[in-house]
């Protein structure tokens, strides 16, 4: 429903990011019951690519490969989620979460909460 927000406690190990990572489909392997919709459809039967389009997962500790800038690891993530212009969302996700100033820099330069922004601008886009 439009402005709800659901949340996912337990103690370390209760297996929050693995239900997280099978709702996402992120382990295939993982596989999710027909109980599991998104937009009607059981989720593991949606296409990775469709799938990317409709939802995003963000780790909480993500390796991004050396000599990536960060207008380029939220590239990835525009072009994951089909965008009509690309570099519009990339500017938006850019602006959004102010990177802007940041975006010529290689992502193994930056401070661990500029990381992490970089990862939700990728998520945004």
């Amino acid at each position: 429903m439009p402005g709800e927000l659901t949340a996912v406690l337990g103690p370390n190990g209760a297996g929050k990011s693995t239900l997280l990572r099978a709702l996402a489909c992120v382990d295939r392997h993982l596989e999710t019951g027909p109980s599991v919709t998104l937009a009607g459809l059981p989720i593991h039967t949606i296409s990775p690519e469709i799938l990317a389009g409709r939802l995003a997962y963000l780790p909480q500790r993500e390796e991004i490969a050396v000599g990536f800038t960060v207008r380029e690891v939220i590239a990835l993530g525009a072009a994951a989620g089909g965008h009509e212009d690309p570099a519009r969302a990339i500017d938006h996700a850019l602006t959004r979460l102010d990177l802007t100033t940041l975006q010529a820099r290689p992502v193994e330069t930056l401070s661990e909460g500029q990381r992490q922004r970089v990862g939700v601008a990728r998520v945004f886009a």
